[in-house]
Formats: C-alpha cells, structure tokens, sequence
C-alpha cells in the first residue's frame, strides 16, 4: 500500500509539473519609467558657521552628527562614517582618528567652501564606492577671465560669535587671466568653551588653520590644476567622543584634468 501510494503521489506531481510548463507566461508590457528631474541637491549658506557638515541640515533625509564644533560627521537617510562617499573637492578623504575624530569635512572650513552638492538616490559610479549615497565639498577658486588681461579677485569672510568667544576669518585672493589662475587660499578658526548662560560647556574649544594655494591652466577644451592645503587643527573638543583633539596636521596635494568630450566630438 505505501509503495502503491508513493507511486500515485508521483504521477500527480508529474501531470501537475508538465501543466504548469506547458502553461503560456502572460505578457508583460513596459510602458515608461519614471525620470528623476533633480538629481543633485546644492545645500546653500545662510551663515558662516565653521563647521561645513552643518548644511546637511538642509538636505531631505539629511542631518550632521555634531561630535565637536569641528567633527561632524554627515549623516543621510540614517547612514553615516564609511557608508557615505564624502570627498572634498574629488580627493576620497578618509576620517582620522577612532571613531572618525576627524571627519572628511573637517579638511575644508566653511569659509572656504564654494557648495556641497550630494547626489540623492544611488550615487553614480563616477562618485566611486559607499552604499549611503556621495557627498562633494568644492574649494573656492576664482574664475577665469573672459578678456586676455589679468584680473585681481578677493572673497573674504569673517565672523565673531559670543557664545564662546569665537572668531573665523577666511580669505581667497587670485589673479587670474583667459588661460591661467594663481590663487592663494588662508583660514582661521578660533572659539573658547560655549556657555550655556549657567556655566561653560568643556571640552567645546576648538582651534584651526589652513593655508594653500592653487594654478590652473586653461587650453580650449584643456584645463589643468594643481592645487596644495596645509591644515593645522589644534586643541578641539570632541564631547561626544571618549577623547579630545590634541592636534592633527595634514598635507593635501592635488593633481587634475578635465576635458569635454562632446566639443571634441567622440
């Protein structure tokens, strides 16, 4: 009986298995897709506040972890650290020091920045890695001329703030024609402990300096840039961290080439 019953549960399982192969797959039709209109979201400056993580506030989905006046670490739709490609200025920065006391975008002052762009959604793969999506911090520069004579630029920011006695100064002067740019870039920020209106906040100091400077070459669809950062990052608060910034120097060096294939025709 067992054997006679395996036998009929088989063939069942057989006719059944033959129908459904046998059975025509219904169509499935595309019709469209739906296209993305803003790809990149620019998060504008309404202040100078020293720390350029800050602005994530203005991004949907977005926010910045403050772990110091200088330390914050980008955070988007929940993911942040290593999950998210931050560069600034296209050099893949990684942070420094446990738990990334120094956070890619404690190498760029606020002052010094021109924009933060984050690409929402999946980043492209010209972004490079991360599963959180890709954030660009662009340095300051000044543009090239349209005429063949030079031009003298300057922009120039500073701020005081009485909370914690705080200064920040930053300044980009160049001079600059229709195929060449020479510019020199300078920062520095300075605050005490903040106070609260009852007592001082330790461990919220925070101390800065960068100096650089940058040329560029323009030939047609050509264009060619060097650029050089010293950052100096001194006594700094990290209340969020089980320790404090003592000091952190970095030497930032940059090479790059651009060019526009379209114009060229391939």
């Amino acid at each position: 009986m067992c054997t006679r019953g395996l036998l009929l549960l088989l063939a069942i399982l057989s006719c059944n298995t033959s129908a459904a192969a046998n059975a025509e797959m219904e169509e499935i039709t595309v019709i469209g897709r739906a296209d993305f209109l803003e790809t990149k979201f620019t998060p504008r400056r309404t202040g100078s506040p020293v720390d350029a993580a800050r602005l994530m506030a203005q991004v949907p989905g977005g926010a910045a972890n403050s772990n110091g006046p200088l330390t914050g670490q980008i955070q988007y739709r929940g993911m942040f650290g290593p999950r998210i490609n931050v560069r600034v200025d296209g050099l893949l920065i990684h942070g420094g020091g446990p738990n990334w006391m120094a956070p890619p975008l404690h190498h760029i002052p606020a002052g010094l920045m021109q924009e933060l762009v984050v690409e929402r959604g999946i980043a492209s793969i010209s972004s490079g890695g991360g599963i959180g999506g890709a954030v660009t911090a662009y340095w300051k520069k000044p543009e090239y001329n349209h005429r063949d004579d030079w031009l003298f630029s300057g922009d120039t920011e500073a701020t005081l703030s009485s909370v914690d006695q705080g200064s920040s100064v930053s300044a980009v002067i160049g001079l600059s024609d229709r195929v060449q740019r020479f510019y020199i870039v300078g920062n520095k920020d300075k605050g005490d402990d903040y106070d609260t209106g009852r007592d001082e906040t330790h461990t919220t100091r925070y101390e800065r300096q960068v100096a650089g400077l940058g040329y560029g070459l323009k030939l047609g669809n050509h264009e060619f840039d060097v650029d050089f950062r010293r950052l100096e990052t001194d006594d700094t608060g990290t209340p969020s961290l089980p320790m404090d910034i003592d000091w952190f120097h970095t030497d930032l060096w940059k090479a790059g080439y651009r060019t526009h294939f379209k114009e060229l025709g391939i």
